[in-house]
């Protein structure tokens, strides 16, 4: 018999949480579907990429082979294994769960997860307004996160002193208890649009009776994900109709970027009035691409986008869509 110690008492701070995904999940071995479900966990482990769990039940039994083979987790508990065969494959030991998890993890009594290295796992979530030629936004796992928690990055609180605080990802960062090697392979960089996004988001607070009209940011120094944003706003008018920032985000005690953002009692849907709709193909016959972010869809006119990207014009056409929108006005 197989025992394991657990760690829990040794790293008091250890997140699992375990999330139900509003939506569907599947599992695909050698592309045959092995599960679906509409009541998967999303299981967000410290230090580790997010996992898919699935019901048992929703496992296609036709497909599973048993296995000796066991791990163990000082977090969970001892893992049985089964190996998928499909279409004249077998997918050795690609399906693991926990017989008797852990009391902290009691929650994945009944579930099983599949190592995304071996099978193709995928997170859906429906669409409420049925547009387009398909009703659900999908990701390939691992996946970064969801449109939610990407709006959460860029949602700076005020800070009590003036300033607004916008928070790290994830939380604890990566590597507080211990290293791993895939935390070397992620770019631990933030896109400019997220310092642009809390620097709306800081002056859409600020003045809450007002629209964001423009904003203009100069990017001086790259940021991480490990430390929080410290945004600084300074009020070069407050007006009844126009109020302009100027903006500073610090991290770490370093200046990243500064800004101009303008506000407008009177302004308008800028997305609609602003530039000119494209002379471009609908998002039908657009390929999408997958940026890893559950709940948004992304569509890449003619598949231009690409990380190396050839010599041209220095301009994409992208249709996207979200399946819900921020209720809150700043982060709408």
């Amino acid at each position: 018999m197989i025992t394991v110690e657990s760690a829990w008492a040794k790293y008091p701070g250890y997140v699992i949480g375990l999330v139900p995904l509003v939506g569907i999940g599947r599992a695909y071995a050698g592309g045959i579907l092995v599960a679906e479900s509409d009541h998967c966990l999303r299981v967000r482990e410290s230090e580790h990429r997010e996992q898919l769990y699935f019901p048992r039940e929703h496992v296609n039994p036709n497909l599973i082979l048993e296995s000796p083979h066991r791990t163990t987790c000082p977090f969970k508990g001892v893992a049985s294994h089964a190996s998928v065969h499909a279409g004249g494959s077998v997918f050795e030991n690609a399906m693991w769960w926990y017989p008797d998890p852990m009391a902290e993890v009691a929650g994945l009594a009944g579930y099983v997860a599949f190592y995304l290295d071996r099978l193709e796992v995928t997170a859906s979530v429906p669409f409420g307004d049925g547009d387009g030629d398909g009703d659900e936004a999908t990701v390939r796992l691992p996946m970064w996160g969801t449109a939610a928690e990407l709006a959460h990055l860029m949602d700076a609180e005020p800070d009590g002193a003036g300033g607004f605080t916008a928070p790290t990802f994830p939380e604890p960062r990566l590597g507080s208890f211990f290293p791993m090697a895939w935390h070397e392979e992620r770019r631990n960089v933030i896109e400019g649009g997220q310092l642009l996004g809390a620097a709306i988001v800081a002056a859409a607070k600020a003045r809450p009776d007002q629209q964001v009209s423009s904003a203009h940011m100069g990017f001086l120094k790259a940021a991480s994900f490990d430390e929080p944003l410290h945004v600084a706003l300074d009020a070069r008018r407050l007006g009844s109709t126009l109020s302009a920032f100027d903006v500073r985000i610090e991290q770490a005690g370093a200046l990243r970027a500064t800004g101009l953002v303008m506000t407008d009692a009177g302004a308008g849907d800028l997305i609609r009035h602003t530039v000119a709709m494209p002379d471009v193909p609908p998002p039908s016959e657009c390929p999408r691409h997958d940026f890893g972010v559950l709940g948004r869809e992304t569509r890449v006119v003619d598949g231009a986008y690409a990380q190396t990207a050839p010599v041209g014009p220095p301009e994409l056409f992208v249709w996207t869509r979200f399946t819900e929108a921020p209720a809150e006005a700043a982060l709408h």
